[in-house]
């Protein structure tokens, strides 16, 4: 999943502490991102991984139907809420690897 953005040694790291750690740190960037789409685009987003935790395609398209909310506006303040970055692994892989619970704590995180 994460080796297309691997170079170095550390990098491995940055992954791992991204899916594997929280409290997620966002930075400046990505808190504006969150606040730009508000806390019911993330209320929405916590309901919609109910069902489709495992299944990204699934997810985004629950929280584009709860939205109304479509391309960028929708995915990049899914992937900064549930990896603190703006770019990286496909989301499709990553969330399975996330889990639920931790993708959930990270989603009431950006509702907030």
């Amino acid at each position: 999943t994460i080796r297309p953005n691997i170079s170095f040694p550390d990098h491995a790291l940055k992954w791992a502490k991204i899916i594997f750690h929280d409290p997620l740190a966002l930075d400046d960037d990505a808190r504006e991102l969150v606040a730009d789409a508000g806390k019911a685009f993330f209320k929405a987003a916590v309901a919609a991984l109910e069902n489709n935790a495992d299944d990204f395609k699934a997810f985004s398209a629950a929280v584009k139907e709860a939205t109304g909310v479509k391309g960028k506006g929708l995915f990049m303040p899914l992937r900064v809420a549930l990896s603190g970055e703006s770019g990286g692994p496909e989301m499709a892989r990553l969330l399975p690897l996330l889990t639920k619970a931790r993708a959930q704590q990270r989603l009431h995180a950006c509702a907030e």
